[in-house]
């Protein structure tokens, strides 16, 4: 099996600061997704942009984190605090 990835894309709202937040809950997802094999948060060129990656294991443990609790949580923030939201497409992740 191969790694395989999924992308947020997202703008924060005007005046919010999202990046300590989206931090926290990587490193928890990390923490709790043991076939989470890296995830990071790296800013874009537009303004306010940010893109998460989440590189797994397999296609299996993907699939069990998008009906996970944390990504639940992350999703909610985004939501609430964004003026956009853009969930990618499967990736395969360089091996």
């Amino acid at each position: 099996m191969s790694p395989v990835s999924n992308v947020i894309e997202f703008e924060a709202k005007k005046g919010e600061d999202l990046q300590l937040e989206v931090l926290l809950l990587l490193k928890y997802i990390k923490q709790v997704s043991v076939r989470c094999t890296d995830c990071s948060l790296k800013r874009t060129q537009v303004a306010n942009g940010w893109i998460i990656e989440l590189v797994w294991y397999d296609a299996n443990a993907m699939h069990d984190h998008l009906s996970s609790k944390p990504l639940e949580i992350l999703a909610n923030l985004l939501i609430a605090k964004c003026s956009r939201v853009s969930f990618g497409a499967l990736v395969s992740a360089a091996a």
